[in-house]
């Protein structure tokens, strides 16, 4: 886990047992989530098939709004 956050700012949710965000938010591994400043849902998707322009692009989507 160190290695995600170590010199990051990037909130990590590590879900142990008998704990249930990942449940609720039915998220799987590598799943990355947006959320806007409020903390509101906006989408998400895998990261296990690593497609930088998808990511970058969604980024810059959700900012320009």
């Amino acid at each position: 886990n160190g290695n995600w956050t170590s010199g990051n700012s990037i909130p990590i949710v590590i879900d142990p047992s008998p704990n249930s965000v990942w449940s609720s938010w039915d998220a799987d591994q590598r799943d990355l989530f947006f959320l806007d400043l409020n903390g509101n849902y906006i989408t998400d998707f895998n990261i296990s098939t690593w497609d930088y322009d998808r990511i970058y692009n969604t980024i810059l989507d959700i900012s320009s709004q």
